[in-house]
């Protein structure tokens, strides 16, 4: 009967050692999956808003070709810049001043536009921590608590020990 007991013992032990393991390396392979979504994701963002600023660009770009080759009310060919510029010499700013301020505007409306491009990086971060922690506390207890049930299950004395994986469904898959 010690023998036995010693045995069941033993058993025991090898399968709480081989759920541990199995646990580990159930955790590795989620925190590389996880790493592995995150990587796509940022890549498709900054793919997909590389896109947007090629389109942007090219909007603009059509925007001034129309412009330019837009006809001015007294039939001269005129660019709004240009008509800008003759009004501004009539005001008296030489076309320098008119330069200088229209640089200033531009790198303002470049600084901008930056910002609006980091903040909405940082904010696309925040929202992907922010679902990534919620699935995550959603998934793995839940993962674990399957593992160690399915293992647990109650077998004949004399019948071996035998870890089984536990079976998700395809929309319950935890390393998904």
């Amino acid at each position: 009967m010690l023998d036995e007991n010693r045995i069941l013992e033993k058993r025991a032990e090898e399968a709480r050692t081989t759920i541990a393991n199995r646990e580990s390396e159930l955790e590795k392979l989620f925190l590389a999956q996880e790493k592995q979504e995150r990587m796509w994701e940022e890549k498709q963002k900054k793919e997909e808003r590389l896109r947007k600023e090629a389109e942007k660009r090219s909007n603009d770009m059509k925007l001034v070709v129309d412009r330019l080759t837009m006809v001015h009310g007294d039939g001269q060919d005129l660019s709004p810049a240009a008509s800008l510029a003759m009004g501004q010499k009539k005001d008296g700013k030489s076309y320098t001043q008119f330069y200088l301020d229209y640089a200033i505007q531009e790198n303002k409306l470049r600084q901008a536009e930056e910002e609006v491009i980091r903040l909405t990086s940082l904010l696309d971060e925040i929202s992907a921590d922010i679902s990534e922690k919620v699935s995550a506390a959603g998934r793995f207890p839940r993962l674990l608590t399957d593992s160690r049930n399915h293992c647990w299950t109650s077998k004949p004395p004399n019948t071996p020990l035998r870890l089984t994986a536990p079976t998700h469904s395809p929309r319950s898959s935890p390393l998904r």
